[in-house]
């Protein structure tokens, strides 16, 4: 029985050394996750203290605008439309929502939105510092000899063509109805005979105004201003062609209603 245990003991003894370290390496981490629950701060265990961060103080550049010449034109200064400059306009502009980590003054926390210096507020918006009366006046003088003078006596015009542009803040220039466009024209104006004329009231439908005795077509799905101008001008040469078109069977009741009078 001795011989036996003691071949058991020595055929045993390199799985429960393994078993006792297994046993040692979980103990250990047991502890270290117990120390590492005590460092983030659980009740009952003292937190260990580290370096505190210093708070980093914030120190505001004076406002300093640029030099310019007080004899210059405000026109060669700012010449074109461009963004905000906090150092070339010399208005202490404020926009923004107050923040208290950026108050100038411990009272104006709060209260006072941010300055210009900065201030990606005032960087976003379109302004129209360039357009000065000044400004604009030297642009008109600069256009005129590229205008013509008004006719005093203008042409009978039968044709009436409306568009219309916008000026807005957007991400493009291009407006999506800047490329409407409306012809209006008079039945009056038109060489029509009445069978014409009563045939393209019909067919114009709800674009045909009693009132006026004016016909309105609109042209709006084109992505261009002047595709949809050809679009309204089309339509028009369509309308005329086929209220003068006489059918077979217009001429038929023609005849059977000249015949009944």
């Amino acid at each position: 029985m001795a011989s036996c245990r003691t071949v058991l003991r020595r055929s045993l003894a390199p799985s429960l050394g393994c078993w006792e370290s297994c046993a040692a390496f979980s103990s250990s981490a047991s502890l270290s996750k117990k120390e590492q629950a005590g460092k983030r701060g659980v009740p009952g265990r003292p937190r260990p203290q580290g370096r505190r961060r210093k708070k980093q103080s914030i120190t505001w550049v004076p406002w300093k605008p640029r030099e310019v010449n007080p004899d210059a034109p405000w026109s060669s200064v700012y010449h074109v439309a461009q963004s905000f400059d906090p150092y070339l306009i010399p208005i202490p502009l404020r926009m923004g929502r107050p923040d208290r980590g950026r108050a100038e003054n411990a009272s104006d926390s709060g209260i006072v939105p941010p300055p210009a210096i900065g201030n990606l507020e005032l960087m976003k918006i379109p302004n129209f510092f360039h357009l000065t009366p000044p400004a604009i006046l030297k642009h008109c003088e600069a256009l005129k000899p590229l205008c013509n003078s008004w006719p005093e006596r203008l042409p009978f015009l039968p044709l009436r063509i409306e568009t219309r542009n916008y000026v807005f803040p957007g991400h493009s220039v291009r407006h999506p109805g800047a490329t409407k466009v409306t012809l209006k024209f008079n039945l009056r104006d038109l060489t029509l005979t009445p069978r014409a004329r009563s045939k393209m009231i019909e067919l114009a439908g709800q674009r045909y105004d009693p009132s006026t005795d004016t016909i309105q077509l609109v042209g709006k799905r084109c992505p261009r201003r002047s595709q949809n101008r050809d679009y309204v001008m089309y339509l028009l040469k369509v309308l005329y062609l086929e209220s003068n078109r006489l059918e077979p069977w217009e001429q038929s009741e023609e005849e059977e209603s000249t015949s009944t009078t």
